[in-house]
């Protein structure tokens, strides 16, 4: 193998390593962007159970409660 097929085999060999991380670090990325979706989606939805269980015990200490 000549110089010059070496220094291509190893520019080819690097290229396709920085790709396979790209490709990684895309779909880690990915991951993560959907964890955490999904992190504030049940976030959000617990807001709403933690009004109603506050307005029942209000209630059950015989206080209205009014929302503007």
């Amino acid at each position: 193998m000549t110089a010059t097929q070496m220094m291509r085999h190893q520019r080819r060999a690097a290229r396709v390593a920085q790709e396979r991380r790209e490709k990684t670090e895309r779909a880690l990325a990915v991951v993560l962007l959907l964890f955490m979706l999904v992190a504030f989606a049940i976030g959000g939805t617990m807001d709403y159970h933690d009004d109603q269980a506050e307005l029942a015990s209000w209630q059950e200490l015989g206080i209205t409660v009014q929302r503007w």
